[in-house]
């Protein structure tokens, strides 16, 4: 198995919103994405770079990997209802279906001050045909 790093950044956002958070629900029953978590797909998108190089759509398998940086409510926060947003944001903006990804791994550190961080790499994972 061979790997390259096609992605390795840090986005700064305002507030990173939870799986909990991603959708409300209409009077009728009906569901649609809270407009906060649109915001949030907005600000990480604003700092993406625009290319990925080297990608196959539809033919590739991914490693994840993301550290979530924050101080607010630091140990009530769950780190895997943090991911599905960013994961969306990342991958709907490079046209990747993230059904592709095969691995991830997340991790949470806590900041001083207000600021909340998403470090990730997205990689792309080269298996040998059997």
């Amino acid at each position: 198995m061979k790997e390259m790093i096609l992605i390795e950044c840090e986005l700064k956002v305002t507030k990173i919103p939870s799986v909990n958070q991603m959708y409300l629900t209409r009077r009728n029953g009906g569901r649609y994405l809270n407009p906060l978590v649109g915001e949030y797909i907005e600000e990480v998108q604003s700092q993406l770079p625009d290319k990925l190089e080297g990608i196959e759509k539809d033919l590739e398998y991914f490693k994840f990997k993301v550290i979530f940086k924050f101080r607010r409510n630091f140990w009530g926060r769950d780190i895997d209802n943090m991911l599905k947003a960013t994961i969306d944001a990342i991958f709907k903006y490079y046209d990747l279906n993230d059904a592709w990804i095969k691995h991830i791994v997340v991790e949470k550190e806590e900041l001083e001050g207000d600021d909340e961080l998403v470090n990730f790499k997205l990689i792309k994972v080269f298996y040998e045909q059997t």
